[in-house]
């Protein structure tokens, strides 16, 4: 209740044209608190400063470019400490999740899957290839640099002496092939996983797209980072002409997973490495 009184307390002080009737708390992690104010204002809170930014730009450029319910920015400002807080219009429908997910039968599940790679589709042909209005690119360099950090001698004890040189076979595939066939950046969500969806129960439909802010301009394939088997999601993409979609997406998923691996073995937690197994190297 005192996160909540002082989170209140800020977003008075920074939009004081706003009469506040009833204020609530969200959720709060380790990079913010989101709150929602008079049931209908999702007020995004960060604890550090310049957090936000991009994601006001990101949804002032993409209002009314989307065929998705996507959130509206109604405030932003700096506070007097210097945060950048972003007040948004709630978005209807239920909160998606992995859990929801699986209590569907096959045929609703493919359905979803395809409904989601036509949103990705039209996300990126909506952001166009020139990066530079929003100063944010990951390049295959950034990302080849992210996998050997990953990488890391801990890491590669998990796997035996053949898994070892397939992820690495895989990883030289992805270098040789973003240098002989770059393809054009497009504008990602960057972090386009089920709980950043909203659902509509009574139709099956995804009907909203949350959360902006990690958004930058990447290759398409790297989208698909958080979906490890993309078949279904792909055939709702659609082909856009990159006949080494697959390897990408297969560097990038790995990459993935092997972020993951540290903290989960730690906690005794082998989920990544069963993912990497079944879905990478096909085990």
């Amino acid at each position: 209740m005192e996160d909540i009184g002082r989170f209140k307390k800020l977003v008075c002080e920074t939009f004081p044209e706003l009469k506040i009737n009833k204020f609530s708390s969200l959720s709060e992690g380790k990079e913010g608190a989101i709150c929602l104010a008079n049931d209908e204002i999702v007020f995004k809170i960060p604890f550090l400063k310049n957090e936000g930014v991009n994601e006001a730009t990101v949804l002032r450029f993409l209002e009314n470019k989307l065929d998705i319910e996507i959130p509206k920015v109604l405030y932003s400002a700096y506070s007097e400490n210097g945060l950048y807080i972003i007040g948004e219009t709630l978005l209807s429908g239920i909160a998606y999740s992995y859990e929801l997910h699986d209590t569907f039968d096959f045929e609703t599940k493919i359905d979803i899957c395809r409904q989601l790679g036509k949103i990705v589709r039209s996300l990126h042909e909506a952001g166009g290839h020139d990066p530079s209005w929003l100063g944010c690119e990951e390049t295959p360099e950034d990302c080849i640099n992210e996998f050997n950090k990953r990488w890391t001698p801990e890491t590669r004890n998990l796997f035996s002496g053949d898994e070892i040189g397939k992820i690495e076979k895989i990883a030289e595939r992805y270098k040789k092939i973003s240098a002989e066939y770059p393809v054009k950046p497009v504008l990602c969500h960057g972090d386009l996983h089920f709980y950043n969806l909203m659902f509509d129960e009574k139709n099956k439909r995804i009907s909203g797209v949350l959360d902006f802010g990690c958004v930058n301009y990447g290759e398409p394939a790297g989208e698909w980072y958080y979906y490890f088997d993309p078949k279904y999601y792909l055939e709702g993409y659609g082909d856009n002409g990159d006949k080494y979609f697959s390897d990408r997406q297969i560097f990038h998923a790995m990459s993935c997973l092997l972020n993951n691996l540290p903290e989960q073995v730690a906690n005794e937690d082998y989920k990544a490495l069963g993912f990497i197994r079944k879905f990478i190297l096909n085990e």
